[in-house]
This record gives C-alpha cells, structure tokens and sequence, in this order.
C-alpha cells in the first residue's frame, strides 16, 4: 500500500473516529433501526379528545369551568406514573435496538504516533554503543462479524421485543390507572361541592325553622323549648355547612394534585348533572365482560408479554451451549523504522498488514454454570406462569366487583330519587302544619333532618353512579376520552 493510500486511511479512520465521538456526545443518538417508531408521542399515548394538529402534552393552566375531560388530560400528562411508564417504554426500546445490532458487524480502529528514545552503553566496546530516536505511526482497523451462533442473537432480540411489548402494556395500565383515580377524585370533588350546596340548603331550611319558632314564642303560640330546639338545629346545620366546605377545598386539592397542578390552584367545577337513565344497559353480559378483561386488559397482556420474555430466555441460555462462528479481519499499516544492526542507526521502513479468517468457538465446560443458567431461565417461566394466572384471577373479580357495584348504585340512585321527593313533600307538610300550630317542633326538625339526610344520599349516589360506571370500563382495560363521553 503506497504512503498516498496509507495517509487517506488514516484520515478516515479519523473521521470515523470523530463521527462515533459526536454520535456518543449527541442528545438525541440516530435510531438506525427504527425503534422509536413504538415509543408514543405524549405519556398520555391517544388518549387526547380530538383537536387540531398533533397532539401534544403542553396545556395551559385551567381558566374556566373544568370537565372531566380536561382533568384526565392533564393527570394524564403530569402523572409521574404515566411518565415513568413512558420512559421505561423508551429504554425498552432502546435495549431492542442493542439486540439487533448483534447481527452487525463490530468495527474499531486504533490510530497510534509514537517517540521511542533508545540510549545503549557498552563501556569495554564504545563501538557498540548506540542512541536512537525513533517517530512512528501505526494505523489499525479491525473487524469482527458474528456470522453464526444458532440461534442465541435471535433468543435475545426475542426476549427484547418481549419486554417492550410488555413495557407498552405496563404503560396502558399505568394510564389506566391514573385515568380510574382522576375519575374518582373527580367525581369526589364535584360530590363534595353538591354536599356544600346541600348543607347550605339544610342551613337556609333550619334559619326558616328558627324563625317561625321564633315569631310563635313572640306571639305567644308555643313555648321558648321551641325556640331553643330549633336554635340548637340551626348551629348544627351551621356546623355542617363549614364541615362541607372544608371538605370541598380538600376535595379539590387531591383533584388538583392529581392534575399536576399544585393543591392551592382554585379549580372551577361544574355541579353534578341529576340525569338518570331509565334503564342499565351494560351491552355485554358478565361473562363476556369477564372473557374480554381476560383477554384484552392491558395487565394480561402485559403478563403475557413477560412469560414469553422468559420463554426466549429460556432459548437465550440454551444457546450458549452452543458454538459460535464469527468472521475476523485486521488491517495495518505502520512506519515504525528498523534497526539493522546493535550499534547501527535506525532505517526508515514501513509495514503492513493483513488478516482475514473464520473463528469457531466451542463451549466445553465452564463449571456447569450454563446448566444452571438453563435451569434459573425454566424457573422464570414457571414463575410468570403463576403471575399471569394470578393476574387473571385479578381483573376478573375486579371486572366482577365493579359489574355489581354499578347494579347496586343505579338501583340506589331510584331509591334516592324517591327518598328526596317524599323528604320535600314531608318537611312542607310538617312546615305547614308548624305554622298554623297544628303540629310541633319536633316533627318540624325531624323531617328538616330527613331533608338534609335525602339531599346528601341523592348527591353521593349520582357521584357513585357515574363513578361506578367508567370503573367498571377501567376494570376492563377500556378506559378512554371517547368512553366518558
């Protein structure tokens, strides 16, 4: 090889040796292999309502009235569960793409410019003596191409594709799961300011009580008892109207931290809708509802996406009993000089190099530690085996749980329904009868009391009801914007 040609390569391999300096250096690596293609855009993966241009999880702090779909939105996005299940589906991703660059072939080279300095002194012949020193470079490329192994790469990118499918999972569930919380902090926000308005509406009732006990005692119709029962009511009602409100802020601060937001931001809620269907349509009996969470929930799927990982493990340690074929290449080039002779001066030289061969390496013995990695590989399995029947067994009696609990709350949101109309009509009765001295104190404040009491059940229930229906969807692993709407 001419100096010219020696010279150019050396240039080369420099370049190729920045080129791999700045791909290390660099914030965002190329992906030669495409696997960022199953990375999601957002942590809230699709899960946005339908909106101009791509979506994205930069939204602006809340202004107006917030629905339920703005909440999961945000929760969605500033979850730090949803993030962290983001961020494990990128290394998955990325631990994919390092098992299929095993095919590859691996390529270094080694650039080398050397002063060696020599000093040899031999007293009795002077002749004999010499000092050298000597410039030299030395260009290296090597090369090395796993060609065969049978079957060991194709066990781990087995095993990585496995794992990302079971991280995509993981972060299906980690949504839905965030999703059930917002929905119910939600709900349970919204509940709470119903019971304020509730309370308050107990407190308007007991002031009214008050002041017919009040003006009967004045015009000497009933006796001061009267007036100081319905004085004690009143206090209670005030009592409980500042426990509610109390319990509306707290309310609010969980939502907002659920939002990411922090849990003094003032949030705008609307109040709870009063509209019942006639009847519960669930669309699919219990038992395909069961069939389906079994099949289609993403902590099944997740499951069974890791019991296949351990399977390909198991073909991963199976294979490193196996040998190995690889391709190996060296070329060199250098300009160290040579020494013809002790006492002589050094002689510019040049040399090269080259090499080129097929290695196979056999596995003979290493002390059966392969034997047990096999055996460590099979109690993987069984050991994902056990999860996903236990896994299983979980969503179904959530599935199972959540079908019954929605039956019982839409039949108790009839029962309140009917509770709050007779609690209106009693408590006017007993005001009637109150004011035109038929009836006493007594039945006053206890149907103001069955009042306030039916107020509190109807809005529970409502909030119940509607929670209890997108639970019932997030057992299922179904979740989603289009399914609150």
């Amino acid at each position: 090889m001419s100096w010219r040609v020696a010279g150019q390569g050396a240039i080369l391999l420099m370049g190729c040796v920045g080129a791999t300096a700045a791909v290390a250096d660099a914030s965002s690596p190329p992906d030669p292999y495409d696997t960022a293609k199953s990375v999601p855009a957002t942590p809230a993966k699709d899960m946005f309502r339908p909106i101009e241009g791509p979506a994205d999880c930069h939204l602006s702090m809340p202004t107006g009235t917030v629905d339920l779909l703005e909440a999961a939105e945000h929760a969605l996005c500033a979850n730090p569960k949803t993030r962290q299940a983001w961020t494990d589906v990128k290394l998955k991703a990325a631990q994919l793409g390092g098992a299929l660059g095993a095919y590859a072939p691996n390529i270094s080279a080694t650039l080398r410019r050397s002063a060696d300095h020599t000093v040899s002194d031999v007293p009795r012949q002077p002749e004999l003596s010499s000092r050298q020193m000597m410039e030299f470079r030395d260009y290296t490329l090597n090369l090395s191409w796993k060609l065969i192994d049978f079957g060991g790469r194709d066990a781990e990118t087995e095993y990585a594709t496995q794992a990302l499918s079971a991280a995509q999972a993981a972060q299906d569930d980690a949504i839905q799961a965030v999703f059930a919380t917002t929905v119910r902090d939600y709900y349970a926000a919204i509940a709470a300011l119903s019971a304020q308005d509730a309370a308050a509406g107990t407190e308007e009732d007991a002031r009214r009580s008050l002041q017919a006990a009040k003006a009967r005692f004045l015009g000497g119709a009933a006796a001061a008892v009267d007036e100081m029962q319905a004085q004690t009511q009143y206090a209670q009602a005030v009592f409980d109207r500042t426990k509610a409100a109390g319990d509306a802020r707290a309310a609010q601060g969980v939502l907002a931290v659920d939002m990411g937001l922090s849990p003094n931001v003032p949030l705008q809620l609307p109040p709870i809708a009063d509209d019942v269907p006639a009847d519960l349509n669930m669309g699919a009996s219990i038992d395909q509802l069961i069939e389906e969470a079994r099949r289609m929930h993403p902590r099944t799927q997740q499951a069974r996406a890791l019991l296949r990982a351990a399977a390909a493990k198991v073909d991963s340690a199976r294979a490193q009993w196996r040998p190995t074929l690889s391709l190996n290449a060296r070329a060199n080039s250098n300009t160290q000089p040579v020494i013809p002779a002790v006492g002589l001066p050094s002689v510019p030289a040049s040399g090269r190099e080259r090499f080129i061969g097929l290695q196979l390496d056999i596995p003979i013995f290493d002390g059966f530690t392969r034997s047990y990695d096999i055996r460590a590989a099979q109690a993987s399995v069984e050991s994902q085996q056990e999860n996903l029947r236990d896994i299983e067994q979980q969503v179904t009696l959530n599935v199972w749980s959540s079908y019954t609990t929605l039956e019982t709350d839409f039949e108790n949101l009839r029962n309140t329904q009917v509770l709050l109309e007779s609690a209106k009509q009693s408590y006017i009765a007993s005001q009637q009868r109150y004011l035109k001295g038929v009836g006493n104190i007594i039945e006053l404040l206890t149907a103001q009391t069955a009042l306030g009491n039916a107020r509190q059940r109807r809005v529970q229930s409502l909030a119940d009801w509607r929670a209890a229906r997108l639970e019932l969807s997030a057992s299922l692993g179904r979740l989603s914007l289009l399914s609150m709407q």
